[in-house]
């Protein structure tokens, strides 16, 4: 009988494969699939080896410099690495099935518990999910990859996710602040509580997402203007023509702070630090201190004639 525990051991292993392949490699190879727009990384990498090692040596992408001389003589080896994790990984259940649902809950938690701390194998999955944009063949182990990087909370901000292709998956809670996900495709993904604070979203293909019903906050008495993320995704402000602005737990639901205003409040932001608030009603904007929860500056935005 295959039991979860064999399942996880299996999952393991094969993601530890990963841990001899330098991760500067892993960078260029998504380079030049990409320069050369190639479809079937592993065919490339059976077929054009000696391509892959010039390109190696002559690329200049910003982190060939990271290859001293012995990485670089090292690229045959690599590539064999690369194709063996990539082989096993294509034939595992971890490229089938969607990974997020309640069947895999246990498998997850005991993988999580291996992986959380090795840096190798979250580079490599951070790979899977890159590979998704180029090759059909990972979507699925590339959806799950993104999946358990989310529920590790890797820091995944200001990653450039252009063109990456996400399907049948969870990335409920996604720290996703200023990343670029232009040209992304979603299908069938649950976003509940992604934060999408300035990440660029052009010429997006999604569909088929999943919203789960979240925490309703009661707390303003008038119509509520806008609503946005911290860029840490802990916090929420609201805005509302109540005169008022509130700094919500974006996990608990709890107001935090609220700051009254003399007028109807129509635009409320979190300043990218994460250390400033600025609203703005009738002609005043106003700069408020997230830390001491001041007003720090108040600007006049009439123009005079």
């Amino acid at each position: 009988m295959y039991h979860k525990k064999d399942q996880v051991g299996e999952l393991y292993q094969i993601l530890s494969l990963s841990k001899e392949v330098d991760e500067v490699v892993l960078s260029i190879l998504i380079y030049i699939l990409k320069k050369e727009r190639i479809q079937d990384c592993l065919e490339f990498l059976s077929q054009e080896q000696y391509q892959f090692l010039v390109e190696m040596k002559r690329s200049k992408v910003e982190n060939l410099s990271l290859l001293d001389k012995e990485q670089t003589l090292n690229g045959e080896k690599n590539i064999k690495r690369i194709k063996d994790v990539l082989k096993k990984i294509r034939d595992h259940e971890f490229n089938k099935q969607n990974y997020s649902t309640d069947d895999y809950e246990e498998i997850k938690k005991d993988l999580i518990i291996k992986i959380s701390w090795d840096n190798k194998i979250i580079e490599f999955l951070q790979f899977l999910v890159h590979l998704t944009a180029l090759d059909d063949i990972y979507i699925q182990c590339g959806s799950n990859s993104l999946h358990l990087l989310v529920l590790m909370k890797v820091d995944l901000k200001e990653s450039c996710f252009e063109n990456i292709r996400i399907r049948n998956t969870s990335i409920l809670g996604a720290n996703l602040v200023r990343c670029d996900l232009s040209g992304s495709v979603l299908d069938n993904v649950i976003i509940s509580g992604v934060n999408l604070n300035q990440a660029k979203l052009f010429n997006c293909k999604w569909k088929n997402l999943g919203i789960n019903e979240g925490i309703q906050l009661n707390g303003h008495s008038g119509r509520v203007n806008l609503v946005c993320y911290s860029p840490d995704g802990k916090s929420l402000a609201s805005c509302s023509d109540d005169h008022s602005i509130i700094l919500w737990d974006a996990k608990t639901g709890k107001i935090k702070t609220i700051i009254r205003g003399k007028g109807m409040v129509k635009s409320v932001f979190f300043s990218p630090q994460n250390t400033t608030l600025a609203f703005s009603y009738g002609i005043f904007v106003y700069v408020w201190s997230l830390k001491t929860g001041k007003q720090l500056s108040r600007l006049n935005g009439e123009l005079s004639v």
